[in-house]
């Protein structure tokens, strides 16, 4: 079985049920032309709000059905059934989708997708927090010698160098379920549960660049303020982009803003180069 996991993001030809634009357009030659929130989280050097439905190598049929299923199935089923759920949330709203529409879209039993999630909301979680998992693993191999925004301008360098078109695609349907999430109460839980894990991943990213036990009060508190703004940012990225207020964004630009943000936030003591180990 195949899937399309994205029919059409953010284009003013045609209206999704939530009266947002959402209609195709062929990506083609225009591969670096994408979301802000890829520019923001694999550092691309522009974007546009177009993409062409994306085919999801699916997970087979006889890895679902076997009694003990490794981790790395689990994951790639998870991201299955979010990509699908997300895509009948933006599609139909999230009111009107059923755990049973999503169940039979990727062809499982209803049964099978609550032994995976605790509620349909929930099944936006795996495809959100890949995208901000992209942010988390940048901060990690933030090198002691350097400051935060050169980190992230030498990170940028290197994502250009290496689009990955499939991941762009992603992080659109990602923009959208964090965009949903202003009007979605239950879907804004989602999204502040990847919050708050972001906040422990920042615990440790900062401990470590502090010499700090996780337990340190101040780590503690830089973690979730810089765990603040990385929503925020994120969540100004989603309403700027549906709104259509914008067509294009300096990459560059995004992610000198979060590095300034994060050092704001946390009254400088993040963001400078340290010691070595």
């Amino acid at each position: 079985m195949s899937q399309t996991v994205l029919h059409g993001v953010i284009s003013p030809t045609a209206r999704n049920a939530h009266g947002r634009a959402g209609a195709a357009a062929p990506l083609g030659d225009r591969a670096r032309e994408l979301s802000p929130f890829d520019a923001f989280c694999h550092l691309m050097p522009k974007w546009r709000v177009t993409s062409e439905p994306v085919m999801t190598p699916p997970t087979p049929v006889s890895e679902r059905r076997s009694g003990a299923m490794s981790e790395r199935r689990r994951r790639r089923l998870l991201l299955d059934i979010s990509r699908e759920a997300a895509r009948l949330f933006w599609e139909q709203g999230v009111t009107a989708t059923t755990g049973e529409q999503i169940a039979d879209a990727m062809g499982l039993s209803v049964r099978t997708l609550w032994r995976h999630f605790r509620n349909k909301e929930s099944c936006a979680e795996p495809i959100i927090e890949q995208n901000v998992e992209a942010l988390m693993a940048m901060l990690r191999r933030w090198p002691a010698h350097l400051s935060l925004e050169d980190h992230f301008a030498a990170e940028f360098a290197e994502r250009v160098r290496e689009p990955d078109v499939r991941r762009s695609t992603d992080d659109l349907i990602s923009i959208q379920m964090v965009g949903l999430a202003d009007t979605e109460p239950a879907l804004r839980s989602s999204w502040l549960m990847v919050c708050d894990r972001v906040e422990r991943e920042m615990a440790v990213v900062i401990g470590s660049r502090l010499r700090a036990s996780l337990d340190d009060p101040q780590v503690r508190l830089h973690a979730a303020a810089a765990a603040a703004v990385v929503r925020v940012v994120n969540e100004d990225i989603s309403r700027e982009l549906l709104a259509e207020r914008y067509d294009r964004v300096d990459a560059r630009r995004l992610s000198q803003r979060l590095a300034h943000a994060v050092r704001t936030s946390t009254g400088g003591a993040v963001g400078d180069p340290v010691a070595e180990s």
